[in-house]
């Protein structure tokens, strides 16, 4: 099918017209949609991205910008035991693609979401169906680090105080020293790590809280909020709010303390909510990066 905007136009440069939504085989899409857009090499599953922004060029093409999902066997860690046969990673990975690419729309749900799934009784047939469009996402990769890194709930779930924790860090064995705990990573923690959690329940069925609680108890599990950290929270949250609001033009913010208080876990969880305020238009687009200076071999 061809596909169609649908919805008010979002803005327009140089010839360049973004959109909210289009239409296709009946279908409709919109920003922050979880779809399959059609592999490149024949017989080869779909792909699974998050639909970024939506635009048309000067010259009528339509085009969407996606962000990758990887598969565990396509991360350099590779598949361990306690992956989950349709478990992706959110990726740093961004393209542009033509609407035309679009297979029809995918679940990626969180843990939290996959448990309330999986739990809901469904015919066998139906499961079969469902479950070639549903993923589950725990963490998030980076496609330049190769660091693959636990996700937490963004919005109210984040200070949700029974909310779980998801997936404890896992570094690619071969970068030695992870940025944040300094702490050895090889190939033996691991798989260490990997037979430590069993793996994702599949399809639909009662989950295991047993599971849920050894994860919750593993050394490098992080916590799913950070607890006494609400006030200086809430300082970072109105700052960086009011400088994204202001398109950048706030003045810097210092934060010190002793290693482990939760500085970099702090501002994390604020980007978190603020992505999560991106999403529902309550704030403009913004990017956000960040800088390990212990990393660096040598200043630039």
């Amino acid at each position: 099918g061809v596909a169609q905007w649908v919805g008010p136009v979002r803005y327009r440069v140089r010839g360049e017209t973004g959109y909210t939504a289009f239409e296709l085989d009946g279908e409709h899409y919109r920003l922050g949609d979880t779809v399959l857009l059609k592999a490149c090499d024949e017989g080869e599953d779909d792909y699974v991205a998050r639909i970024e922004s939506l635009w048309e060029d000067p010259s009528g093409a339509k085009h969407l910008e996606a962000r990758w999902y990887y598969a565990p066997e396509h991360t350099r860690l590779g598949r361990l035991r306690r992956h989950h046969k349709r478990e992706v990673f959110e990726s740093t990975h961004t393209d542009e693609n033509s609407l035309e690419t679009v297979q029809g729309k995918c679940a990626v749900l969180s843990w939290h979401e996959y448990r309330a799934w999986a739990s809901q009784p469904v015919s066998a047939a139906a499961a079969d169906e469902e479950a070639e469009r549903t993923f589950v996402c725990r963490g998030s990769y980076n496609t330049r680090t190769h660091d693959i890194r636990p996700l937490r709930p963004a919005g109210a779930e984040a200070l949700d105080e029974h909310a779980t924790a998801e997936l404890p860090l896992l570094t690619d064995p071969s970068a030695g020293v992870d940025a944040d705990s300094n702490s050895r990573f090889d190939a033996a923690t691991a798989a260490a790590a990997a037979s430590a959690q069993p793996p994702l329940l599949g399809g639909r069925c009662a989950h295991n809280p047993y599971a849920d609680a050894r994860s919750c108890l593993l050394l490098n599990a992080p916590p799913a909020r950070l607890p006494c950290r609400e006030n200086e929270r809430d300082k970072v949250l109105r700052w960086m709010r009011t400088a994204i609001a202001e398109g950048g033009t706030s003045s810097p913010l210092y934060i010190s303390g002793v290693p482990g208080t939760g500085k970099t876990a702090t501002v994390r969880e604020v980007c978190r909510l603020l992505r999560a305020e991106e999403r529902r238009g309550d704030l403009p687009p913004f990017s956000c990066a960040e800088l390990n200076g212990m990393r660096l071999a040598a200043p630039a």
